[in-house]
């Protein structure tokens, strides 16, 4: 079933669209729709060094919700990814456990400022320092 789902995300994403609802081969659970965002670069928030964070992300959507639903909000999104990424030090961004408390951080905010249950996560692509 995880390979299934697999290939059926990395086609959909591969072709630029939204993924289709999967289930997860490691919670059993169904997914939600996939929205890819535009890949975001910000600057760290690091004094006397310039330091660059680049994010690709997608969030996942609750079921019943469309690409379609979202596509108004993806703007504002982007927006408030762009600024709680760039008060981020080097060290917030290193490990496992600080990449995942990010993501629960940037779906609370999300929903905190679009309305409860705008997503249901923030997945990351790509995540690169430098």
């Amino acid at each position: 079933a995880g390979i299934g789902a697999y290939l059926i995300t990395s086609q959909s994403n591969a072709q630029g669209g939204a993924a289709p609802i999967a289930m997860s081969a490691t919670s059993g659970r169904i997914l939600g729709a996939l929205v890819e965002l535009k890949p975001l670069v910000v600057n760290l928030n690091v004094v006397g060094a310039t330091r660059y964070l680049k994010v690709s992300v997608q969030v996942e959507l609750p079921q019943g919700k469309s690409p379609e639903e979202f596509e108004p909000l993806a703007i504002p999104v982007r927006h408030r990814m762009l600024v709680e990424l760039s008060s981020l030090t080097v060290e917030d961004t290193q490990g496992a456990e600080k990449k995942l408390k990010l993501q629960e951080d940037l779906r609370d905010k999300i929903n905190e400022m679009m309305g409860p249950n705008t997503v249901t996560r923030v997945l990351f692509t790509e995540f690169v320092v430098q």
